[in-house]
């Protein structure tokens, strides 16, 4: 996380943080230290005095440690996180965002399930509209990992979906919502650093109001994000709400006695956080992670015009029924590596319908079809 803070301060001493590390791939964090002005240090953020829970009992929140920032699963094969830990940042250089993205297979996205861990690296990344010069943090502050194998999820690879918040981001404010993350969950005391990283979970309240593109979690009965959870995010109702991106280091402890706060183990005190809002990201993700699905199903010996063939179509983001003889194409419907299933219950008369199973594709059109055939030829064929 990056922190701005005044030079020559005297402890206990005020910051700004931008939550999270950069790379996993690059040894620590960028820091600088201007000798007059006022400077930035690099630090991550996460849940302080949260609850540590059972090995595996959140695995069903899709949240995953990236080596230094979290993330959340929005499919078995997408990873939604902050831009900040995918492209690193040093507000010291202009422009402040690196010039390259993390390649290929830097960085590596582990989900914790209760007998062993499951992981896979990235395999492309989808950054925000606009460059270097454009980019922010706080809103925008947010990147899509596209992953080169799914990874299970309670013993699935093809059935995980994990929705964004689709109300307005004003109906946030004063929303409790439910937040996990990985990383510090001590802050440095004394003559003892910020430490203890591992998985935590909180109930927080986010701020009101909540608009340009931002919200707040202000620190509350002592609960509050710290080093490492950056690009995580708090659920409302079992959906998304937000990616975390930068935190406020009201306080801190020079440990070292150097004059200047060093990375996140001398912060002491986080008064609170910013994450994106839902509208920031949600349709670019989407545009990303849904499929279309064309389902086509034609008969064999051809019925005749207003034959209805029903069935119940079902895929990890929803489930529906529709009349499914002839072609129709559904826009941003299947969630992409996600198991498409089509049933049909009402088949015509003297007719059967095959169930159909597809996974959707990484890209391009989920295409379930089928033939159903009369009596005779199902006879025959038997």
């Amino acid at each position: 996380m990056l922190i701005h803070r005044n030079s020559g301060a005297v402890s206990p001493r005020s910051s700004w943080a931008l939550a999270g590390a950069f790379l996993a791939t690059l040894p620590g964090c960028l820091s600088a230290e201007p000798d007059d002005t006022e400077g930035t240090k690099a630090v991550h953020e996460r849940i302080v005095n949260g609850t540590v829970p059972a090995r595996g009992a959140l695995q069903g929140f899709g949240v995953v440690s990236l080596g230094g920032c979290t993330g959340t699963l929005v499919t078995n094969r997408h990873v939604l996180t902050a831009h900040h830990c995918v492209r690193g940042y040093d507000p010291t250089t202009s422009p402040p965002w690196a010039a390259a993205v993390a390649g290929p297979g830097a960085i590596t996205a582990t989900l914790e399930a209760p007998t062993r861990n499951f992981q896979a690296v990235n395999e492309s990344i989808l950054e925000p509209p606009g460059d270097r010069t454009t980019w922010t943090l706080d809103a925008g502050d947010y990147s899509l990992i596209m992953l080169d194998a799914p990874i299970t999820v309670n013993d699935a690879t093809n059935l995980f979906y994990n929705p964004i918040y689709s109300d307005t981001d004003a109906s946030l404010a004063s929303q409790n919502v439910y937040c996990i993350g990985y990383g510090l969950t001590t802050e440095a005391t004394g003559m003892t650093p910020a430490g203890n990283g591992k998985l935590t979970s909180a109930n927080m309240t986010i701020a009101s109001p909540v608009s340009s593109g931002v919200f707040t979690r202000n620190r509350s009965g002592n609960v509050v994000g710290f080093a490492g959870d950056s690009g995580s995010t708090c659920f409302l109702n079992g959906s998304i709400t937000g990616v975390q991106s930068t935190c406020h280091c009201a306080n801190w402890i020079d440990l070292n006695g150097n004059g200047k706060m060093d990375l996140w183990g001398e912060c002491s005190n986080v008064s609170y956080c910013h994450s994106t809002t839902p509208s920031t990201f949600r349709t670019a993700v989407e545009d990303e992670i849904l499929a279309p699905l064309q389902i086509a199903y034609d008969s064999l010996p051809a019925l005749p015009p207003g034959t209805a063939a029903i069935a119940t179509v079902t895929n990890p983001r929803t489930s529906f029924t529709m009349g499914v003889l002839g072609s129709v194409t559904i826009p941003r419907m299947a969630p992409r590596s996600g198991l498409v299933t089509v049933v049909v219950d009402q088949e015509p008369d003297r007719t059967m319908c095959p169930r159909v199973e597809v996974e959707a594709p990484m890209s391009g059109t989920a295409v379930a079809s089928a033939r159903c055939l009369g009596d005779g030829l199902v006879s025959a064929l038997l």
